[in-house]
């Protein structure tokens, strides 16, 4: 934790995991709605495991979601996580047909948005920040690289690369 010298669990790592905990509780205590978003901070003393006086963030944008929304937020959440992926995938595969300076551009494109959502959802584990801006940016990317390349698939004015 930080670089200390230190036998055991640190505190740092403590913290995470009875932040975590109390979002597990708050989930189970409110399955369907959690307790609403932006309340995990405020409730966060009325159901951790161990209380030093002062409320903590969650430090995991999973944990943040189950415990503001509840299991049916959590669910929603990823499932819009699955279907960036699977749009990203679709733009992958539809573009194999255009000639290849501009499939090269859409690649790029699908790659770097691959590879931010990839690093969202890996620093997510460790970092509040599930309803922040940078998974709305990468969603409305996706959602723009996907239209533009529907748009050129329907002129249709493109050959098979090779």
């Amino acid at each position: 934790s930080g670089g200390a010298v230190e036998d055991g669990i640190g505190e740092s790592t403590m913290g995470r995991i009875y932040a975590w905990i109390a979002s597990w509780e708050m989930a189970l205590e409110n399955p369907l709605t959690g307790v609403g978003v932006n309340n995990f901070y405020l409730n966060y003393y009325l159901f951790s495991p161990f209380w030093d006086g002062k409320n903590h963030a969650v430090h995991s944008t999973w944990f943040q979601v189950l415990g503001e929304t509840g299991f049916v937020g959590l669910a929603l959440f990823i499932a819009l996580i699955a279907v960036m992926f699977r749009q990203l995938w679709r733009t992958e595969v539809s573009s194999r047909v255009l000639l290849v300076s501009e499939r090269n551009t859409f690649v790029t494109c699908n790659d770097g948005i691959f590879a931010g959502l990839v690093a969202f959802c890996v620093a997510g584990t460790f970092l509040t920040q599930s309803f922040t801006w940078p998974l709305y940016i990468l969603l409305s990317m996706n959602v723009a690289l996907a239209k533009i390349l529907s748009e050129k698939l329907a002129v249709g004015n493109f050959s098979k690369a090779g």
